[in-house]
């Protein structure tokens, strides 16, 4: 084996910076998953909002709103307060 070829250090160097090459892609790949993965939970985390049910003083604001508007009957509205406090 000759000694004086710069062939093996040039070999090495095309090992080392295919190494960091992929070295570098794996991590921005990584960041990139973890961005999209905190995203989708924060989308999720918004859209759990709109599934909670409305609190019984909101829901009873509502049916006393209707009634006052001429939407709902007296004794639609004694029904729908009753079945509020009963979900309560």
């Amino acid at each position: 084996m000759n000694i004086d070829s710069p062939l093996p250090f040039v070999l090495l160097g095309v090992l080392l910076l295919l190494g960091l090459a992929f070295t570098v892609g794996f991590v921005i790949l990584v960041i990139k998953l973890a961005q999209r993965s905190a995203s989708k939970q924060q989308e999720l985390a918004e859209g759990a909002e709109f599934l909670e049910p409305p609190s019984l003083a909101t829901r009873l604001a509502e049916i006393e709103d209707a009634y006052q508007q001429g939407l709902i009957t007296e004794e639609e509205r004694a029904e729908a307060r009753r079945a509020a406090l009963a979900q309560a």
